[in-house]
Parts: C-alpha cells; sequence; structure tokens
C-alpha cells in the first residue's frame, strides 16, 4: 500500500497536448459543456490536490493512475489528430477522453472523507 507521503502529487497530470489547434480544442470542449477547459481542469485538480490527506492511499493512488491513463489517450490521440487533422473519429475520441477526465475529476472531489 502506498503511504501518503510517497503517493504522487495531483499537479503532475499533465496538460492537454499542444499538437491540437486552439480552434479544434475550443470546439471540443464546447462539445462536452465546458467552455474553459483548461480553467475547469486546473480548479478540479485543486481541489483534489486540497483534500487528498481525506483519501486513503489506495484511492488516491486509483484516481491518480486514471488520470494518467486519459492522459496518455489524450496525448495519443492528439498526436494522431496532429497527422490527421481532419479525422472526425479522433476528434469524437478527444472529446469522449476530455469528458471522461472531467467526469473523472468531479466525481473524486465529491468522494466522501475516508479518515
Amino acid at each position: 500500500m502506498v503511504g501518503r507521503q510517497q503517493a504522487t502529487s495531483v499537479a503532475v497530470v499533465a496538460p492537454v497536448s499542444r499538437s491540437v489547434s486552439p480552434e479544434v480544442l475550443a470546439v471540443s470542449f464546447a462539445g462536452i459543456g465546458v467552455h474553459d477547459y483548461q480553467a475547469t481542469r486546473q480548479q478540479l485538480l485543486n481541489v483534489l490536490e486540497a483534500r487528498r490527506n481525506e483519501f486513503s492511499p489506495a484511492t488516491l493512488e486509483v484516481v491518480l493512475n486514471n488520470l494518467r491513463l486519459i492522459d496518455e489517450a489524450m496525448g495519443e490521440i492528439a498526436t494522431a489528430l496532429g497527422e490527421d487533422p481532419g479525422n472526425e473519429l479522433l476528434m469524437r475520441q478527444l472529446v469522449t477522453t476530455y469528458r471522461q477526465q472531467v467526469n473523472l475529476l468531479e466525481r473524486a472531489a465529491i468522494l466522501p472523507r475516508e479518515i
């Protein structure tokens, strides 16, 4: 089991890849009902960071691992979109991945206290 001091900081979660144009990102964010994705994401990460000591080490590890997996998927999709910017399937996948990340952060932000 990972101790609280050993758990990775929430802030290590990578931002959206820069290989997708700002216009494409704006349309994607609007598509998931988030008009300022970066601000929304950062606010939720701040809540998670502020509450990190309220979670068991196992819970925090699961949340952080899921955030890393989502970030990796976002990076791979964004890279593929950089090579094929008109690909609608990739755009839908990216939008879905954004929504998954926001949903995970929203759920983590309201998890009950575990200590």
